[in-house]
């Protein structure tokens, strides 16, 4: 089966609205088509077994730029952690985003831990249903609050993604690149005109999963909650809906012989599936090669705390230069170790097997050294810490009850370490 979770997602945000026109019998026929495919082949994930507003929000936050099957795992480790809202907010921030290691984009989750310390400390624990209180807390752009307001409340928001705007882009023929004023206001306009009606209070009451009735002869009832819509519109971009995608030995696209929604598509009526949404052509990756020195002493690895300012601010590395391969400034490291005892040490370890990282555009290639130091003392020139393996968010050994957070390529060293 086609496959294309929400990486590389549009930041998509609704304009001032001008009025949204009535749906037509081919709206309704639409999304009829769609729910009836999405409740029968919607994938069991573990977020839509849940009505938790707290939870639900934690995987639209994470799902953001972040494939499916990357986030099941965290999102489970990060609610056992902290379980509640409460939890979250009285949370240490080095835990939250020791938790959220290895998922990138770490802002996400300080905006998220900042929300929950308003949410706790100003408005009872309870995240506000409409869209004015939520966009006034951290991180709850038009998307988040969206999908929040619809799948965790069954309110009728509208939402758009990176996969909604590819399948509204398809289905309407729209001409503009998503990212642009003219497909933003198109898309948000589809969005706000197809998202169905809030169900009466009392059957979201009686049905806490807000999931589509059907009627005695199996068929799909008018009234589906706007969580359902949003979620199977997503679906069908996340699976069948799927990018163009092409390169010197493979071609991948849209599974259109499978899609639901087939005959209501402009696209696939006039040969343009593979055409649509026009994208603007990706730039070069940025190569970036770096020299990461593992050394192992008595008392632990020896390690540095980023800076609290910029990419994964506060965030626990190994020691790591950059080289410039074409003579130039470094791009995102130092060109050198901090202390000149560390480059007669890289000269004398062990090399290991080399890594794989990327971060937004660049593409980094990693040499990594390992040394066993017989003392703490590296040298008079070494400002760097000593930290116990069992200190570390994602060793093999992890004792602490508050980790310290690693940034992804640290924790991808450890753990081939372990």
């Amino acid at each position: 089966m086609c496959c294309c979770d929400r990486v590389g997602s549009a930041r998509l945000s609704p304009l001032k609205s001008t009025g949204t026109p009535p749906q037509t019998a081919a709206d309704k026929a639409l999304r009829r088509d769609l729910i009836t495919w999405y409740l029968a082949n919607r994938r069991d994930l573990p977020w839509r077994r849940t009505r938790d507003p707290y939870a639900i929000w934690l995987s639209e936050v994470m799902l953001q730029q972040t494939r499916v099957e990357a986030v099941l795992g965290y999102w489970e480790r990060f609610l056992d952690a902290l379980p509640t809202m409460e939890d979250l907010a009285a949370a240490d921030e080095d835990l939250v985003v020791a938790l959220w290691s290895g998922l990138g984009y770490y802002r996400r989750a300080r905006a998220l831990h900042a929300a929950a310390k308003i949410v706790v400390q100003e408005l009872g624990g309870q995240l506000p249903r409409d869209q004015a209180g939520l966009q006034a807390l951290p991180g709850f752009g038009p998307y988040t609050t969206g999908a929040v307001r619809s799948i965790a409340f069954g309110e009728s928001a509208p939402l758009v993604d990176g996969n909604v705007a590819r399948v509204f882009s398809r289905l309407f023929a729209l001409e503009h690149q998503p990212a642009s004023s003219q497909a933003n206001r198109a898309l948000w306009a589809a969005a706000t005109r197809l998202v169905p009606s809030a169900l009466p209070a009392a059957i979201r009451a009686k049905d806490k999963r807000s999931l589509a009735s059907r009627d005695a002869a199996g068929a799909m009832s008018a009234d589906h909650g706007p969580g359902t819509w949003n979620q199977a519109l997503m679906e069908l971009g996340a699976t069948l809906c799927a990018p163009t995608r092409s390169t010197k030995s493979s071609s991948s696209g849209p599974c259109c012989g499978e899609c639901p929604v087939q005959g209501h598509c402009a696209a696939f009526a006039t040969g343009r599936t593979a055409e649509l949404p026009l994208v603007k052509k990706a730039a070069p990756p940025v190569l970036v090669t770096l020299e990461v020195l593992v050394v192992e002493t008595p008392d632990g690895l020896l390690m540095q705390r980023r800076s609290g300012e910029g990419r994964m601010a506060n965030m626990w590395e190994f020691p790591t230069r950059e080289v410039a391969d074409d003579g130039g400034p470094p791009r995102l490291w130092p060109g050198c170790f901090e202390g000149a005892e560390l480059d007669a040490i890289w000269d004398s370890a062990e090399p290991r097997p080399s890594q794989k990282h990327s971060i937004t555009c660049h593409r980094i290639t990693c040499q990594v050294r390992y040394f066993t130091a017989k003392t703490t003392d590296i040298g008079p020139n070494t400002p760097y810490d000593t930290v116990p393996r069992g200190h570390l968010a994602g060793s093999q050994g992890q004792s602490s009850p508050a980790p310290l957070p690693l940034t992804g390529l640290s924790a991808k060293i450890l753990a081939v370490l372990d």
